[in-house]
């Protein structure tokens, strides 16, 4: 494993025998680390296969059912300071999404996801993105858009 810098990593490691060609679920660790999240990999497949995924699915009716401070969890207040983040649990995109697909919008600006969970059981994904630095305090609408769907905005303030 080695980091290429920026946001991601790179991994290599052996396949198990016998797994088929497409899209796996797996998870990752080092000897010193915990399990990571559940990501998808691509086995196999060519460059245009990777960028459109076999059954991949359209966003259909998003819907943000909470938003949240990432790190003090109040709802629809988001504290600033450093590292401060804003979390987002959302219903509607398909199990393809990418965080690199969904822009995040708070108020006119479009602000990046810098994580995206798999759906928790009740088909809720957690984005996360960081509080945007010379925004000032106040009342802001947030939305999210996947492909040309777009959440209905839902109010939060930042302190």
């Amino acid at each position: 494993m080695r980091w290429p810098g920026g946001d991601g990593w790179h991994v290599n490691c052996k396949l198990p025998p016998g797994l088929a060609p497409g899209w796996h679920q797996t998870t990752l660790r080092t000897v010193d680390s915990a399990w990571g999240n559940r990501v998808r990999v691509a086995v196999d497949l060519s460059v245009e296969d990777r960028q459109l995924p076999p059954g991949r699915s359209e966003a259909s009716d998003i819907h943000i059912a909470t938003v949240t401070d990432g790190r003090t969890w109040e709802r629809n207040l988001v504290h600033d300071g450093i590292h401060s983040c804003i979390s987002l649990w959302v219903s509607g995109l398909p199990e393809d999404a990418t965080k690199m697909g969904i822009a995040v919008w708070l108020g006119d600006r479009e602000v990046p996801a810098v994580f995206l969970s798999e759906a928790d059981p009740q088909g809720l994904r957690q984005i996360n993105v960081m509080r945007p630095s010379g925004v000032p305090p106040g009342d802001y609408a947030v939305a999210v858009e996947f492909h040309n769907a777009v959440s209905e905005a839902v109010p939060v303030r930042l302190l």
